[in-house]
């Protein structure tokens, strides 16, 4: 799973909340301290999809072993600006294009019937990728 931010910042504050009486001693202090978060205008979540990402010097993904690599691979992603999201010639894969020349390719993982990924600007509806690569709105709850 993946989870990356786009567009303007903006910072995200959730408040200590009490636990319940049966939560553990860790969601205990979770909970009680404030959260305060930079999140993007855009939202994106691949969850249920194999992916490979390239950057200049490295490529990574899905099935990589080395928790290093995928650090190293991820954080040449951060700050690049999101250009275009477009669908390949195999059904279901994507790509995503960076302006620091970053491409991030997306295509179904076989083990599971799930949504690929989602796209969301805040506050409107998700747009959700279907393992056969079609898309589809979903109003946020």
């Amino acid at each position: 799973m993946i989870t990356m931010e786009f567009g303007d910042p903006y910072l995200a504050v959730r408040e200590p909340v009490t636990p319940s009486e049966s939560a553990s001693d860790k969601v205990r202090r979770n909970l009680s301290r404030r959260r305060i978060s930079v999140l993007g205008q855009w939202h994106f979540w691949i969850e249920h999809a194999h992916w490979t990402l390239r950057t200049k010097d490295k490529t990574a993904g899905s099935q990589t072993s080395m928790q290093s690599e995928m650090r190293d691979i991820l954080s040449d992603l951060d700050g690049q600006k999101l250009l275009a999201v477009e669908p390949i010639s195999a059904v279901g894969r994507f790509r995503l294009a960076f302006d620091l020349d970053a491409i991030l390719e997306i295509w179904p993982a076989t083990d599971i019937d799930a949504d690929q990924w989602s796209l969301r600007e805040k506050g409107g509806p998700f747009l959700i990728a279907a393992m056969d690569g079609s898309l589809s709105y979903i109003e946020a709850r």
